[in-house]
C-alpha cells in the first residue's frame, strides 16, 4: 500500500574530489568522445563522476533492463494513443547546467510536443525539461548522486521523478527532491499533470 515515507538514507556517497584532483572542466561533446569505459558516469559541472561502481562497460544488468522495457512499453503506448509528446529510454543525456556542463544521463523520460518544440534541433543531448524523468536503480547506485540529481532535475523544470528500486520492488514517485510517495506491490503508478490518465500496477513492472 502506497505511503507517504522519507528521504531514503543515502546508502553510498559519491566520492568527493578535493581541489588538488579536481581537472580542467571539459564540454559534453569531449565527454562524449572518449567512448565507452568501465562502469557508468556522468558529466558534473565538467568533472567525470562514477554513478555505478558495479556496471560494465557502462551496461546495466538484465533485471535493469527488463523493468524499464516494461515500464516503457506502458507509458509509450499511453502517450502515443492520445498524441501527449515523446518516451525515450537506454540513458537518455539530459543538460541540467552549461559551461561548465553538467549532463546527467536518464533511464526514461517523456516530453511534452509543447516542451519538445523547444529544444534546440542542433543540441545532441536533451536541452528542455522532460516533464517526468525515470531512474532505476539497483543498491550500487550512490543515493548520494542521486539526490543531486533529483535537485537537478526540479531546478530544471521537470514536475515528477519516479525512481524504481528494483531490489526492493517499489517505486518512489518525487514531486519535489523532499516530497515522495512509496508505491508497492498492490498499489498502481499512476500519472499526473500531463501524463493524467496513465496508470500501470507495481507487481506488473516486477513480475519474473
Amino acid at each position: 500500500m502506497f505511503q507517504q515515507t522519507a528521504m531514503p538514507e543515502v546508502k553510498a556517497k559519491k566520492r568527493e574530489a578535493s581541489d588538488d584532483e579536481l581537472q580542467e572542466p571539459i564540454t559534453s561533446e569531449e565527454f562524449l568522445a572518449m567512448g565507452e569505459m568501465d562502469g557508468r558516469y556522468e558529466l558534473v559541472e565538467g568533472q567525470i563522476v562514477e554513478v555505478d561502481k558495479e556496471a560494465t562497460m557502462g551496461f546495466p544488468s538484465f533485471r535493469h533492463g527488463q523493468i524499464e522495457v516494461r515500464l516503457g512499453r506502458h507509458l509509450d503506448e499511453f502517450v502515443q494513443e492520445h498524441a501527449l509528446g515523446h518516451v525515450a529510454g537506454g540513458e537518455v543525456g539530459i543538460y541540467t547546467e552549461r559551461d561548465p556542463d553538467t549532463l546527467r544521463g536518464a533511464d526514461m523520460v517523456f516530453v511534452s510536443n509543447e516542451r519538445f518544440g523547444t529544444r534546440s534541433p542542433e543540441a545532441t543531448y536533451l536541452d528542455v525539461a522532460p516533464e517526468l524523468i525515470v531512474e532505476i536503480i539497483s543498491p550500487s547506485n550512490f543515493w548520494g548522486n542521486m539526490r543531486d540529481k533529483l535537485k537537478e532535475y526540479f531546478d530544471l523544470g521537470t514536475e515528477r521523478v519516479w525512481v524504481v528500486e528494483s531490489e526492493n520492488e517499489a517505486v518512489l514517485v518525487f514531486r519535489s527532491p523532499t516530497d515522495l510517495t512509496e508505491l508497492e506491490a498492490g498499489d498502481t503508478l499512476d500519472g499526473e499533470g500531463a501524463l493524467d490518465g496513465f496508470s500501470v500496477p507495481i507487481e506488473t513492472l516486477f513480475a519474473a
